[in-house]
Parts: structure tokens; sequence; C-alpha cells
């Protein structure tokens, strides 16, 4: 099925996210609707949201896939971007797809991916309209994550120099991240999180 897209411009809390809406060629009134969350230094083109957002329009969905803060067109560098910034962006994203007057506000739902899923998550978790929720291979326990991935050690030594790095063979190109971005991410628990989630989630 062939599919109706342009690309958006989002603007919340001082900067500018970009994605791409599309729609299924044929509809009649107002369509479900799936939001796709990349994961950490890809974007809103990663093969496989790519892939699920055409098996979405196929059967009658529109997909909203944006570039988190920090990654793609999306405002911020990427050293800047946290857990606070990514789910600002979902909700962000939300509240957008819901005053789209072909769409059905009552049926959006949303997939992530890795880090794209936590932030999924967390939207939830504080109020995001959405009805459903795919999450593939999200941080499921921040706290584990962030003792086992984050060791005091490296904690001290990330905070001294303000920033780590690390090179992505996969990407190949470096990336930084600065301590903000531990210290934002001390004040989320997914855990406790999922407990204020009454939807149907597909992890």
């Amino acid at each position: 099925m062939s599919f109706r897209s342009r690309t958006v411009r989002i603007h919340h809390h001082g900067r500018t996210i970009v994605g791409d809406l599309s729609f299924p060629k044929r509809q009649n009134g107002r369509v479900p609707a799936v939001l796709l969350v990349h994961g950490r230094s890809v974007d809103r083109y990663h093969a496989l949201l790519v892939k699920i957002g055409e098996r979405l329009r196929d059967n009658g969905f529109a997909v909203l896939a944006i570039d988190l803060s920090g990654h793609g067109e999306s405002d911020l560098i990427f050293e800047r971007h946290t857990y606070t910034t990514a789910k600002q962006d979902v909700m962000a994203a939300v509240a957008f797809l819901e005053k789209q007057p072909k769409i059905n506000r009552h049926s959006i739902g949303g997939i992530g991916h890795s880090f794209g899923g936590t932030a999924v998550l967390l939207a939830k978790a504080e109020g995001a309209n959405l009805k459903t929720l795919i999450l593939l291979a999200p941080v499921g326990d921040t706290n584990y994550h962030r003792r086992h991935r984050y060791p005091a050690a490296f904690v001290r030594a990330w905070r001294r120099s303000g920033k780590y790095s690390w090179y992505s063979e996969r990407a190949q190109q470096e990336y930084s991240l600065r301590f903000s971005f531990y210290k934002d991410m001390l004040q989320y628990d997914t855990l406790r999180a999922v407990g204020h989630i009454h939807q149907p989630v597909l992890i």
C-alpha cells in the first residue's frame, strides 16, 4: 500500500524535534496512529523502525517517526541529551498527534527501541495519551543499569572530566555524553514507573 508523508517540526521546551508523519493512501475517517521512537545514536530512519512503519501503514495506521533531541535533524547536540529530554520529546509528539484532524486521538500507540523504549515508558508513566506500548529492548531497570554500566570508579572519572566519550564501530564516529546525563538518570526508576501504567504493554 502506498502512503502520503510530510516532514513535521514540533516545538517544545525551547527546542524543536523533527519527524515524518505518514498516512496510508486510503483512509476512511480518522485513523489510529503509532509513534515510533529510535534508540540512542541512531535516528528516525533506523532500518528496524522503517520496516515497522511500513507494516503499520499497510494495516491502516498513521505513523509519526521522530528524531529525539540530540539526534538526526532535531535540536541539541548529542552530548546534551538525557532521559528527560527524550521523555519530553515523546510527550510533545503525542500531544502533536492528538491535534491532527485525521487521527483518532483515542487510538494512539507508542513503539520505542532501546533508549527510545525507555523514553516511551517514562512518558506514559507521566500521563502521555498512549493506549498501547511496544517496548523493544528498553532499559527495563534503570537502577540495575546504572550500577552495572556505570561503576563507581567510572562515575568519579566522568564527574571530574565533565563528560565521557566512546567510538562506535557501527556508526564509525565518536560520541560523548555530559555528566548531566548521569545526574538526570538518577531521578528515574523504570520499575516504579511501570506501576503507573494500566494499558497493554508488550516488551
